[in-house]
């Protein structure tokens, strides 16, 4: 599948996630060594089908970061929107480790709330060496639906026939001429 029919795809009215609005994020717990970065730009699906949500960056190198993003599906086979975290600077295994919570690393899926009118996930994030965050990150979501409309227009005449006197008829001849 080429470049642009991939574009064209994500751009498509499936039901997608758009854009998230009222984006808070509460946290209880924040290792020291990192700060909680937000998306500057507004939180709306880009080019490459990614839509990011905020990120957890350390203030000293040799440390992983964390990129929050909502997970929901892909073309033609859409689900109810998650909050995943992605783990970035670090091996394959490592990744790998992160997303099924193994070997002390903890984070990449995380819980949303019971209610079903509240979009708020909880997230705790965590290394073998410690707790990265904890907190609760809530947000409104505008979804994309493509709609198709089908019209059909129906005429009804009823006709009424009037038989032409011979006086009638002299007048129809004569006002084609004049």
């Amino acid at each position: 599948m080429n470049r642009s029919k991939q574009i064209a795809d994500r751009a498509q009215g499936d039901g997608q996630a758009r854009t998230l609005r009222n984006l808070e994020i509460k946290t209880r717990h924040l290792d020291s060594d990192y700060q909680v970065v937000m998306v500057t730009d507004d939180l709306i699906r880009g080019e490459t089908g990614r839509l990011s949500v905020f990120s957890l960056v350390p203030k000293t190198t040799g440390k992983p970061s964390f990129q929050a993003r909502v997970d929901d599906g892909s073309p033609g086979n859409r689900r109810q929107p998650e909050l995943d975290i992605d783990i970035e600077g670090v091996s394959a295994a490592i990744k790998r480790d992160f997303k099924a919570n193994r070997n002390g690393y903890i984070g990449h899926h995380t819980n949303r709330s019971p209610n079903p009118d509240q979009r708020i996930y909880e997230v705790e994030i965590a290394t073998p060496t410690g707790k990265v965050f904890d907190g609760d990150v809530s947000f409104n979501a505008t979804f994309s639906v493509g709609v198709a409309a089908v019209c059909t227009a129906t005429a009804t005449v009823d006709a009424t026939v009037v038989r032409a006197t011979r006086f009638r008829q002299l007048w129809i001849w004569l006002t084609q001429w004049f």
